[in-house]
This record gives C-alpha cells, structure tokens and sequence, in this order.
C-alpha cells in the first residue's frame, strides 16, 4: 500500500484504490503526506503548520496521530505514525518514494508511469494558507524538476518518446508556472 500525491491523493494497493477528494479523510492524509515526504518532523513544526488554530495544539497532535493510526489500522496497518521524542515519523510508502527509487535506478519509463499529475494537484494554492502553499508549491517544483531533468538527460542521449515529450512539457509547467519564490 503506498499514498499517491502525484495528482488525485489517493491510497493504492492491497486491492485499495481510494480516491480522497475531500472532508476529514483527505485532511488526514494531507497531514500524513507531509510526514512521509519530509521523513521526519518536529512536534513543533507540525504543529506551527497544521495545528496553529487549536487552543492546545499538543492536545490536537494526539489526536491527529490517533486518527491517521486508526484509519491505517482498519486498512490492516498499525502504527503508521510513529512519535519519537520530539519528532515525528510515517512508516507508509508515498508515490513520490517510488518515483525517486526509479529514477535513482536508471528507471526512467517506470517513473514517468507513475508521474500522474502535479503533487497535491487538489490544492488550490491561492485559496490555501501561507505555509501549506509555499510548502506545497516547493514540492512540486522539485518533484517535477527531478522528473523534468532525467527525461532532458535521456533525450540528450537518445530519441524520447512523443509521450515523453508530452509529460516534459507538463513537467516544465509544473516546474516554473509557480515562480513566485519560496
């Protein structure tokens, strides 16, 4: 089972193909997208980050992390929030791991495959609090860079695909459409 944040946020595998698209689940798993791609968090900064509206945020982080251990735990996975101390880990596979994984193996047509959209497309970066847009929009620009530069190099080498050349230009838009600086 791994959570897609490359286009509609969703859990796959296991025979799970689970479009999140709004209400507590998606919010859920927004917050545990940003533990598993930051790969571990301070209490503190994720609390600054989601938590600032609550009158005791320590409070909120526990029940926060009993939510996301319990949707996990009827999916059949336990303890997929983890806190140590003062930090907090994810033990769950993000598409965005994947995608890394094949591109550090060479794998170009595999993560060109699972690229299927922006990262965190579902947010609307100018209706979305400060912090959860630069965020955001950091990530896609980095995801779709990483992406956007394997293909440049595999084509400087050989000759791309006519959908190679159609995902490098989403990649591009993806890459520089969010200019504004983070």
């Amino acid at each position: 089972m791994y959570l897609q944040t490359l286009g509609v946020l969703a859990l796959r595998g296991a025979g799970l193909e689970n479009r999140v698209n709004q209400g507590p689940q998606r919010k859920t798993l927004e917050r545990l997208a940003y533990v598993l791609i930051e790969k571990e968090v301070s209490r503190e900064a994720f609390e600054q980050l989601f938590l600032s509206y609550a009158d005791n945020p320590s409070r909120e982080l526990r029940r926060v992390i009993q939510n996301i251990n319990g949707f996990f735990t009827k999916q059949g996975l336990d303890n997929v929030v983890i806190v140590e101390a003062k930090l907090l880990r994810a033990n769950l596979k993000t598409d965005v791991d994947m995608l890394e994984e094949f591109l550090i193996a060479g794998d170009i047509a595999s993560a060109c495959e699972l690229y299927k959209g922006a990262f965190f497309e579902h947010i609307e970066t100018e209706s979305s609090r400060d912090t959860i847009k630069d965020w955001t929009l950091r990530q896609r620009r980095l995801i779709a860079g990483r992406l956007l530069d394997a293909l440049v190099n595999k084509g400087q080498h050989t000759a791309l695909e006519q959908s190679e050349l159609d995902l490098i230009w989403m990649l591009f838009q993806h890459a520089s459409s969010y200019s504004q600086p983070v």
